[in-house]
């Protein structure tokens, strides 16, 4: 993996309950649907502008492979800002990924779906196309 220069205009903290509205917002603003249920890891990019970016990962346990999940921008970003936004997320996501186990957890792969862009930047940041085909995500909630 590349190695990570912050850019200076960018923070991270931790996804907070109060997040959820904003990113159902960008979501929805982006075309898609917000999803009710988010995995407990959970990052917030900031720039200086506020939140710019979220990214989640869903961690099994006793499985080394974590999954990235729901990568969004704050509508109006530039294709270069949400880049730098997004490795930023993902960087701060790996970092702490396991950490939330007793004992920490390994994650030796991390896997994603995501929209040709962010496969731009993955590529980038070292990670691989796993497989090619016509894979569609689905989701059934049970109610």
């Amino acid at each position: 993996m590349t190695v990570l220069e912050n850019p200076p205009a960018l923070t991270v903290r931790p996804y907070a309950p109060e997040d959820y509205r904003m990113i159902s917002r960008w979501l929805t603003q982006h075309g898609g649907k917000p999803d009710a249920v988010l995995p407990p890891l959970g990052v917030i990019v900031a720039d200086d502008k506020g939140p710019a970016f979220a990214l989640f990962c869903a961690e099994p346990a006793e499985f080394p492979v974590a999954y990235l999940e729901l990568p969004v921008s704050r509508p109006g970003l530039s294709a270069a800002q949400a880049a730098a936004a997004f490795k930023f997320a993902v960087h701060s996501i790996m970092e702490t990924a396991g950490g939330g186990w007793s004992p920490p957890g390994t994650f030796t792969h991390f896997k994603a779906v995501v929209t040709a862009s962010a496969v731009r930047v993955l590529l980038r940041m070292g990670f691989e196309v796993e497989s090619g085909g016509p894979y569609i995500p689905m989701v059934f909630a049970r109610q």
